[in-house]
């Protein structure tokens, strides 16, 4: 399979490895060392994870699969950006649906999060095929930077509107102590 169609494939994989991401915490038993990597609360920003995370594990067995090795400067550009949009748009398109509309709703979430993944991988492809090659590190320790970032802020989150659990009312992993 060609890089480029490994986006497009990269739709629905990355999708379900979130999906499965959105239950890991729970299923585990609420692991100390899985929340940092997978929602522990139903904040916004703790679903955010789901564009970080699952993109990493897509990206890494795609470049593997690809007939012809991708440029490594640019996959992992790709990558990056796929989870930067990703992640963006979850809270810009939640917000702005529950703050306009007042609607709360599961199924849209859901949808958000496929929309959110779709418009990361399309952006992510669009580079791939036009953008420069820059040195793959650069962006990989980014990438890395931006998972552990989210990890340090599931443990210390600040007390804004975005890190609050709707239900409980409380903040990060130590929810329940």
């Amino acid at each position: 399979m060609n890089a480029r169609k490994l986006f497009y494939l990269g739709i629905p994989v990355i999708f379900i490895i979130g999906t499965v991401f959105h239950f890991i915490y729970e299923l585990t038993g609420s692991l100390f060392a899985v929340g940092h990597f997978a929602p522990v609360n139903e904040s916004i920003f703790e679903h955010m994870k789901l564009a970080l995370v699952p993109t990493a594990l897509w990206y890494i067995p795609a470049a593997l699969l690809a007939k012809e090795k991708p440029e490594s400067g640019k996959w992992f550009v790709a990558m990056l950006i796929s989870q930067l949009v990703s992640a963006l748009l979850m809270p810009l398109i939640f917000y702005g649906y529950t703050q306009a509309f007042g609607v709360k709703s599961t199924l849209v979430d859901i949808l958000i999060y496929l929309v959110s993944t779709a418009a990361g991988q399309l952006l992510a492809a669009h580079f791939y095929r036009y953008g420069k090659a820059p040195d793959y590190r650069l962006s990989l320790a980014l990438s890395l930077l931006l998972i552990a970032l989210f990890a340090f802020f599931t443990v210390k989150p600040p007390r804004l509107p975005i890190f609050r659990d709707p239900v409980s009312g409380t903040y990060g992993i130590y929810q329940s102590i």
